[in-house]
């Protein structure tokens, strides 16, 4: 059509017209409807043009909307690749009824017969646009040509079936009959997949395999990662294809076949592994040009109070199996002589992990003296007998007396060696009257961890602790080092005593508690029947699939054969773990810092990683909860965006279920804008931050439940995070109504305080109440109102709190449009998101204004 000759001037300052023909549907010379050849969401982009043009409500958001659009179907758009087009139907008919829903609640259509009107269009351009592909597909010379060489077919038939496979059932879920998905593949879209698949099949006469469940298409699935491909590489692919094919011919196929060979290897191991100093492996594609998604790391720091933050991390994507490292030209070097294929042993394998652990851990306390001597440390302690630990209540010596009365008998001779070691430098620091504050203090944390370790035995089993053993056996490593930074930073200790020269005793323990396990280990029988509890199963596991490069092979072996006697038999926690399956005896507890409805909350140490461990309260665990809390971590582990909190895994075995996830290390978003810390203009790019972070849990179908602004945290270096999520399925699936009417009120829709569970749109409500928080640093409804009276203004009379004087017009409204009574009429997180930015910006322009109190009061809900 030919178009109007007025453009709003918004349009013409920002449209995008000086980077596209004019032949571009996206030009604003057209209006209404262009069609093109493929007709895929003309009509919608007819109406962004109109929108935009016409200067209707919004129009600058709608111009920075459009702009957005475009870049994101820009490689849909210029594919010519017909049958490449056609398996890249899925994630474009998704990506665009996700932004048809948000242009209509940003433009404030609610009305239900005109969003219909806009989804309708969309679907029968979708179902128009397979004539094409069924007519492409009867020219057999275009056919052939489009196919291309071996690895362009294998692309092509491998990306049909992830279309089919992810798309299917759509992803995107709707209020409607059945809970339909508007955009899961019609049957038209399946039909003409299925036909072109048959086809290439036939013609290229390959197959796709079943695809891995890390193969993934695209980066934009994730927030904050780096897709490195492979193909950068393409000298060494050549000299690995040169190895492989003696003829020296590397061709494009070959080349293509080696590199398609090393992605798989690479996502096989990288798959497994998680640490919290390794990249974060995400998914990878090995058709095409080869790729792998990882998470994105600052390089480290020693920035005072952002090392925790941008902590190192180790990269490479030269990863191989631990069978093809040659270790023993490092184990040779190091122990002296030669050694074969042939003379593998334990004792091999801990030649070259005592080297390890040694650099660990010397490094570990050069770091804390570092921090030590930058620190103000000038107390003394009269005597170490009349000190307390603070936390505890103990002395050092009551510590020391407690676990030679009630634990001794416990002791492994590992664990002698430390206590008598302990104990020496004890009577050394008792004789040697006043001390430095802060060696009384390293002392007697040094005497409480190691108390602590036979505290938590309590409750394990004899088979998990010797499982478990082979794991911490590091912890005593570990209290060896600290005692030997003591005395060597120390003068006046001496540390001649033959009790201090310990490691030819580890090393003759180690390798007798490794013997001791292999001997259990080989009696398999004996071995389940000494086993009590699916957890000690669980961790039998664990060292078996996660960390069989720490063993021997034939330990590895015996493992593998009680864990599949144990499967014949039944024995839960004998299957495959998850990879992000962490043991018990591997966290750390530490201060409890909070306690929920279903949860304790306690600080902890992981791997050496500050974290935060969740522990759900033993009555609130039966089986379908242990169930469900699985399947909520399978969810969370898969999260990655940089608003919000990070998981790094959990124990879904014992009677306290666990999370270990991200620490924290700032404060709530309330107390960190508070006026008197200056932080006001930063105000509504936090709140921009904190709704990112709740759009990447809808985009995964994710409801968080519980937000409120306790639940928006502010990272060091300023990101503000949303935390919690992962326990708001589990904290609300099982309660009553009266549970989910009582908890947290000021922030609840309507219809969480009828009892009814939790929604996307109960969410935005919630997000609303969070906003007003932030801006007036008030709860909502303020302090003095009850929860009764808030109960009844909310659900009874539909009204909402009352306009703050601090809140501008613009901003009231976008409140307003989030917090309606009727949930079918409140906009959704995308269009919050666009409305943040716009705020934002506009008050960066301004330069900001004055922040006053609120005022109380009531309105009625829109």
């Amino acid at each position: 059509m030919v178009a109007n000759t007025t453009m709003s001037k918004t349009m013409k300052t920002f449209w995008m017209d000086s980077k596209i023909p004019e032949d571009s549907r996206w030009h604003s010379k057209h209006k209404g409807d262009f069609h093109t050849s493929d007709r895929l969401a003309d009509h919608f982009v007819g109406k962004l043009r109109d929108v935009c043009r016409d200067e209707q409500s919004e129009v600058a958001i709608m111009v920075r909307f459009t702009r957005i659009l475009k870049e994101l179907l820009d490689s849909y758009e210029s594919q010519s690749n017909l049958l490449m087009k056609l398996a890249d139907t899925g994630r474009v008919a998704t990506l665009l009824h996700r932004y048809v829903n948000n242009a209509l609640d940003t433009l404030d259509i609610i009305d239900p017969m005109e969003r219909e009107e806009w989804h309708s269009q969309l679907l029968a351009e979708r179902e128009e646009r397979l004539q094409v592909f069924k007519d492409f597909i009867q020219d057999q010379e275009q056919l052939v040509a489009s196919l291309g060489d071996k690895n362009q077919q294998l692309e092509i038939v491998t990306l049909l079936r992830y279309c089919v496979e992810k798309y299917h059932d759509g992803i995107t879920p709707f209020a409607g009959e059945n809970e339909k998905y508007r955009d899961k593949l019609t049957s038209g879209e399946l039909n003409t997949i299925s036909l072109v698949y048959d086809v290439v099949v036939q013609k290229a006469n390959l197959v796709s395999d079943e695809l891995p469940d890390w193969f993934v298409t695209s980066e934009h699935e994730w927030a904050w990662v780096n897709k490195a491909k492979l193909e950068d590489s393409k000298l060494g692919w050549d000299d690995k294809a040169r190895e492989k094919y003696a003829d020296g011919n590397v061709s494009d196929e070959v080349r293509g076949g080696v590199c398609e060979e090393v992605c798989v290897r690479l996502a096989h191991i990288w798959t497994e592994l998680n640490h919290p100093h390794l990249r974060k492996f995400y998914g990878a594609s090995y058709v095409g040009k080869p790729f792998v998604i990882h998470e994105t790391c600052f390089p480290p720091t020693f920035e005072k109070d952002v090392y925790s933050e941008r902590r190192g991390v180790l990269d490479g994507l030269g990863l191989v199996p631990r069978s093809r490292v040659d270790r023993f030209h490092v184990i040779g070097n190091n122990a002296g002589g030669n050694q074969t294929e042939d003379q593998e042993s334990a004792e091999s394998y801990d030649v070259l992990r005592t080297k390890l652990e040694d650099v660990c851990f010397k490094m570990q306390l050069l770091g804390e003296d570092g921090h030590q001597k930058n620190a103000d440390h000038f107390q003394f302690v009269d005597n170490i007998s009349s000190y307390t630990i603070p936390f505890s209540g103990e002395t050092v010596s009551g510590l020391l007396d407690e676990l030679a009365e009630e634990h001794e008998d416990e002791f492994t001779p590992m664990d002698r060696s430390v206590f008598d070691r302990l104990r020496d430098v004890y009577a050394q620091l008792e004789s040697a009257g006043e001390l430095p504050g802060i060696l009384v203090e390293d002392f007697s944390l040094l005497v409480w961890d190691f108390f602590k370790k036979f505290d938590e035995n309590l409750s394990s089993s004899s088979v998990s602790i010797q499982i478990a053993s082979q794991s911490v056996a590091g912890q005593n490593y570990h209290f060896h080092h600290q005692i030997d930074h003591l005395v060597h930073s120390f003068p006046p200790l001496q540390g001649q005593h033959t009790v201090h020269r310990w490691q030819p005793t580890w090393d003759k323990a180690k390798t007798s508690q490794r013997d001791e396990f292999l001997k259990l280990l080989k009696s398999p029988s004996t071995f389940l029947q000494r086993t009590k509890r699916p957890e000690d199963i669980a961790m039998l596991r664990f060292e078996a699939q996660t960390r069989a490069g720490a063993y021997a092979p034939d330990v590895v072996e015996a493992m593998n054969t009680v864990l599949r006697e144990a499967k014949r038999h039944g024995v839960r926690g004998a299957d495959v773990i998850p990879k992000w399956f962490i043991p018990s005896y591997l966290v750390e507890l530490e201060d409890r810092i909070g306690s929920g409805g279903v949860a304790f909350v306690n600080l902890g140490k992981w791997f050496g990683t500050d974290v935060v461990v969740k522990r759900l309260k033993p009555m609130a665990v039966d089986e379908n909860r242990r169930i469900q809390f699985r399947r909520e971590a399978d969810l969370w582990f898969t999260l990655n965006h940089s608003n919000l909190i990070k998981l790094y895994g959990a124990c879904y075995e014992g009677p306290q279920p666990f999370f270990v996830c991200e620490r924290a290390t700032r404060q709530t978003l309330t107390d960190y804008l508070k006026p008197e810390n200056g932080r006001r203009r930063e105000l509504w790019f936090r709140l921009l931050q904190a709704a990112l972070g709740i759009e990447h849990l809808h985009d995964h179908n994710i409801v968080h439940g519980d937000l409120k602004n306790d639940n928006i945290l502010v990272c060091e270096g300023g990101a503000a995070k949303i935390a919690d999520f992962g326990l708001s399925v589990l904290g609300t699936t099982p309660k009553s109504k009266e549970t989910l009417t009582t908890e947290a009120v000021r922030w609840k829709a309507p219809e969480c305080l009828e009892g009814n569970l939790p929604t996307f749109a109960s969410d935005i409500y919630a997000f609303g109440m969070c906003i007003i928080e932030a801006v007036t640093g008030e709860f909502p409804w303020g302090r003095s109102l009850p929860d009764s009276a808030v109960t009844r203004a909310v659900k009874i009379e539909k009204k909402m709190p009352e306009c703050p004087a601090i809140f501008k017009d613009k901003e009231w409204d976008l409140v307003e449009r989030m917090c309606r009574w009727d949930p079918q009429k409140r906009i959704g997180i995308g269009s919050v998101i666009k409305i943040l930015e716009d705020i934002g910006v506009s008050n960066l322009i301004e330069a900001g204004g004055n922040v006053g109190p609120a005022k109380s009061g009531t309105k009625s809900l829109p």
